[in-house]
């Protein structure tokens, strides 16, 4: 390995270079805007996979986004290994709340600055990278490789397990690697469980259109306390949800799961530090690693309605809508979740309102068996390109791709990542250590010798 260390630190200036080209591309898949960027940004990647030797690049159309495809396959007799990534980005707001530009990328004491920097374009760039530097030292690769990088994983994965059913045998494999996910504070961590997501939007409508407070107020029923009276029935100040039917398919952790899963909790003080919460807030009788890996967890992710810009305006406004997502663990599926949604809200709308569901993405939990070699093999790949011992983790959020190639591949993944929990993804100021995007072109190397 000193050969390839050596060659890595040789082409630092390099790798950067590129990978500031890579997140100049605003590839925002939220924002119908940006679709010439995700465009740019699907190109950019190929052309990167083609110039570290990957074979039958292209580009796989879906009716959304592209996925970008690269391989190389030379030994049926080798394992197959499946590098997932995505290109798609979160939005950058609030611009005011960044210290640099988000699509300039910006190094300041050793890290990186930038949208998409952490989550997802280094991470899946350095296992390219990590790839050439193989192809330039040995002019083949140990095993055989698959890439796959979606370009709709920030809004749901929404056309990717249609993609999967329709390229099965392009896309055949025996494991998935991913790199999306964040590392303890002490160590690399091997994530072995997801939740699963159920994202919707509650639409309130009283009235035809919004009318004066002092001509109507007292005599019609007001669209966003509706609302605020529905939302706070879903969860009560314990944490608990309320919503019948959750808790009844919850799976139960072991005490040995328990042991394993307690080394890589987050004490209260940093999640404080992270968040900038006053206090901590959820069920009081599990470890954190648990209220955030093993239970379930309900959120309002944005409100909008009436009047919201200088002074005031009295009126009672016509509509409110609310975007929520609710994160689920095994053995909850996405359409129970969703069934028993629709009916609660039916259930405690008041009459005087017209109240509609709409579900907006989302897929079931999964949770992978650790015992297989392929995680012990990772396991020693990680401890010696990081110095420290994995951690084993139950992880609070959602990869559908993950989901989905369970599903329908048939396919276990490999969940690691480099990024740091202050790592800020989906926040302002996204951030990266050079050393950890470096770190993740040594760990491609290592595995990929050790897996052959």
């Amino acid at each position: 390995m000193k050969e390839y260390l050596s060659f890595i630190k040789k082409n630092k200036t390099r790798y950067l270079q590129e990978l500031k080209e890579y997140i100049a591309i605003p590839s925002i898949s939220a924002d119908k805007v940006h679709k010439n960027d995700i465009k740019r940004a699907a190109t950019w990647i190929a052309g990167r996979m083609k110039k570290a030797g990957l074979l039958n690049v292209r580009l796989i159309h879906t009716k959304g986004n592209p996925a970008v495809y690269g391989e190389w396959i030379h030994d049926k007799d080798k394992p197959t290994v499946l590098f997932y990534g995505h290109y798609d980005v979160q939005p950058p707001d609030p611009l005011d709340q960044w210290e640099s530009k988000p699509f300039e990328m910006s190094e300041r004491e050793g890290i990186l600055y930038g949208r998409g920097v952490a989550d997802n374009k280094a991470p899946h760039l350095s296992h390219i990278i990590g790839i050439e530097a193989m192809f330039l030292a040995e002019k083949e690769l140990p095993v055989n490789i698959r890439f796959l990088v979606e370009g709709e994983e920030e809004i749901g994965s929404a056309h990717f397990a249609r993609m999967l059913n329709e390229n099965r045998k392009l896309l055949k494999s025996d494991f998935a690697f991913v790199s999306d996910g964040i590392m303890v504070k002490d160590a690399p961590v091997i994530e072995y469980g997801l939740r699963g997501l159920v994202g919707f939007e509650i639409n309130v409508r009283c009235l035809k259109k919004d009318v004066h407070s002092g001509s109507f107020g007292g005599v019609v029923d007001n669209a966003p306390m509706v609302l605020a009276y529905i939302i706070s029935q879903l969860k009560d100040r314990n944490g608990r949800i309320r919503i019948p039917g959750i808790y009844s398919r919850v799976r139960k952790v072991g005490k040995e799961e328990m042991s394993i899963a307690s080394k890589a909790d987050t004490s209260s003080k940093e999640i404080i530090g992270n968040t900038g919460a006053k206090l901590l807030f959820g069920e009081k009788d599990f470890r954190n690693v648990i209220r955030t890996g093993a239970r379930p967890s309900l959120d309002v992710n944005g409100i909008f309605s009436g009047y919201t810009g200088d002074g005031m305006k009295t009126i009672i406004p016509a509509e409110a809508t609310a975007k929520m997502s609710m994160r689920i663990i095994p053995h909850l599926t996405a359409e129970y979740v969703q069934k028993q949604i629709v009916g609660y809200v039916k259930r405690i709308a008041p009459k005087t309102c017209e109240v509609k569901i709409k579900f907006q993405g989302g897929g079931d939990p999964v949770l992978f068996e650790l015992q297989d070699r392929k995680y012990q093999l990772v396991s020693e790949a990680l401890k010696e390109t990081f110095g420290r011992k994995p951690k084993f983790k139950l992880v609070g959020g959602s990869v559908g791709a993950v989901t989905d190639m369970k599903q329908i591949l048939g396919m276990d993944s490999i969940f690691t990542g480099f990024a740091l929990p202050d790592c800020g993804m989906h926040s302002p100021n996204e951030k990266l250590p050079v050393e950890n995007f470096l770190k993740g072109v040594e760990l491609t190397i290592r595995y990929l010798k050790k897996l052959a």
